[in-house]
């Protein structure tokens, strides 16, 4: 009893809220480099202290890994609250770590996007059946429309596919070989110069002349185009209480009307809007859920 009145006195004495101390909100992300993903995530949570109904009392942080399995056991466990992925990040936290997609997040103007299979032109590969005993360069291991989303596809059709050491390795017989080419610009230029045989890429950077420059554009096609996807959502950890999820979904869903709102969204993510999770987002949500099983072993 004796502890217990100390204990409270010093709180009393010293003007903390009871509980504040179990009051925080850790934003994490995925990245390699840390020093601008930091910086990024602090914009955001400087203004969250501002505009949440307890901001004063809550403990503000965060948290940047390389990896998003990294991520997962860090959600799973509560270190991390908040995170912002693209759709296959979001769904393997979803399943792995037991979270909540909160809402949804447009990237730079853009609400959702396509992932697309790209081959040269005269290369006589009219569909992903050609593929088979060829090479196609993917993005890197993370992307999900680079990577996970045509990989998934494919094995969903029952192709076969082997990560081969270099573009100049053949692929066991039967199966798909593929590479990585580290950025969506190489996979244009590696398909376009007949370095590999296809290549994946989104159909923003497909549209983008920066992407694929006019002169490589006009030497390939399109053997594949994937349905719709959201651009990426934000997704908050099961630790979360149901009061602060209630205030982080109206906080962002009304960040857009303000310059303070809209300064934090461009330095956060390039974000140009949140927006609630609607029944066509449901059913993309439900498709990514199902590709997530053939590719949950290459999440990283």
């Amino acid at each position: 009893m004796l502890i217990i009145f100390t204990i409270m006195s010093l709180l009393f004495a010293s003007n903390i809220p009871l509980q504040a101390a179990d009051k925080k909100l850790v934003l994490g992300r995925v990245s390699v480099r840390p020093e601008m993903a930091l910086h990024d995530l602090k914009a955001m949570n400087n203004y969250l202290r501002t505009v949440l109904k307890d901001g004063e009392n809550i403990t503000f942080s965060e948290k940047v890994v390389p990896t998003l399995s990294e991520m997962i056991k860090l959600m799973k466990s509560g270190d991390v609250d908040l995170v912002s992925e693209t759709p296959m990040g979001m769904i393997a936290l979803e399943k792995n770590a037991h979270a909540n997609i909160l809402i949804h997040e447009w990237k730079k103007g853009t609400a959702e996007y396509a992932s697309l299979i790209i081959a040269r032109a005269d290369s006589g590969i009219t569909d992903v059946d050609g593929l088979v005993g060829r090479v196609i360069a993917f993005e890197d291991s993370g992307s999900t429309s680079g990577f996970l989303m045509p990989l998934a596809m494919l094995r969903k059709k029952g192709f076969k596919s082997t990560l081969l050491k270099n573009r100049s390795e053949k692929p066991p017989a039967g199966t798909i070989g593929y590479v990585f080419a580290t950025h969506e610009i190489n996979i244009a230029s590696l398909v376009a110069r007949k370095l590999v045989d296809a290549g994946a890429i989104s159909d923003l950077n497909w549209n983008d002349p920066l992407e694929v420059p006019p002169g490589f554009k006009k030497r390939l096609k399109i053997i594949h185009a994937s349905a719709l996807v959201p651009r990426a959502a934000v997704v908050v950890s099961k630790h979360v209480s149901a009061d602060l999820k209630t205030d982080l979904f109206q906080q962002f869903s009304q960040m857009h009307k303000s310059f303070a709102g809209r300064e934090a969204m461009k330095t956060y993510h390039g974000v140009s809007l949140f927006t609630p999770i609607t029944a066509e987002l449901e059913a993309q949500f439900a498709e990514l859920r199902e590709l997530h099983t053939f590719v949950k072993d290459e999440i990283q």
